[in-house]
């Protein structure tokens, strides 16, 4: 099973371990470096969602303003932005999205 980082990177941190590998004579996205569990905020999604159809409504709804896109590797090593209107989770036996699994208590 995949641990996730205790902590999300910021997107400076991001680049900063991309320009590493480079130096190391590695890709910028190397899957030696981005292990599975990291994850990072990524501001450029915003300038890139500028007729608003990349991201979708709930995030500019509930959580623009507090945080940024967020973007994680998969335990595939494949990078899924979290918060993408177009993308469901790149793996199987996803459990986050199944409504049955969300406690009435808590508001959606």
């Amino acid at each position: 099973m995949t641990k996730l980082f205790e902590k999300l990177m910021s997107f400076d941190e991001y680049r900063a371990l991309g320009d590493r590998a480079v130096a190391d004579g590695l890709w910028r996205n190397d899957r030696r470096v981005f292990l599975p569990g990291v994850g990072w905020f990524n501001d450029w999604y915003l300038d890139r969602d500028l007729d608003r159809d990349f991201l979708p409504p709930h995030y500019y709804r509930d959580w623009a303003g507090k945080r940024l896109p967020i973007e994680l590797v998969c335990p595939d090593g494949n990078i899924w932005c979290a918060d993408s209107a177009r993308c469901r989770p790149p793996f199987r036996n996803d459990l986050a999205h199944r409504s049955d699994l969300i406690s009435p208590t808590i508001p959606r």
